[in-house]
């Protein structure tokens, strides 16, 4: 497992991962930034993260109160990115999951050139 959103898999298969972090500073830049995590975890989707997410609330793949026996054939398995998005209520870290090195350099060079 990464350190990072919790992805599984042998070693072979993360040995490719890259983590991206956006943390606000307590008392230095916290405040007003739950729009700029929203807009950097934004950028990150379009550069197709296998999982973004917040310290807070989790990645992509949340679990649901409303799980029993029966759930697995009716729970949808496509993750909601924008719910993702704009859960985010409160100053806390942020991440993107990459798990190729293209993905990762879009996705640091969009925010080089919008200037975030």
């Amino acid at each position: 497992m990464t350190n990072t959103l919790h992805r599984y898999g042998d070693s072979k298969t993360l040995r490719n991962d890259f983590i991206v972090f956006a943390i606000p500073c307590r008392g230095y830049n916290d405040k007003d930034s739950v729009p700029k995590l929203r807009e950097f975890l934004r950028m990150a989707v379009k550069y197709r993260p296998v999982n973004i997410g917040d310290g807070s609330k989790g990645g992509m793949y949340r679990p649901s109160t409303k799980l029993n026996p029966l759930a697995h054939w009716k729970r949808k398995t496509q993750p909601d990115v924008g719910e993702v998005v704009e859960k985010v209520s409160n100053p806390t870290t942020v991440a993107a999951v990459f798990d190729n090195k293209d993905s990762f350099h879009g996705m640091l060079l969009s925010g080089l050139v919008s200037g975030e």
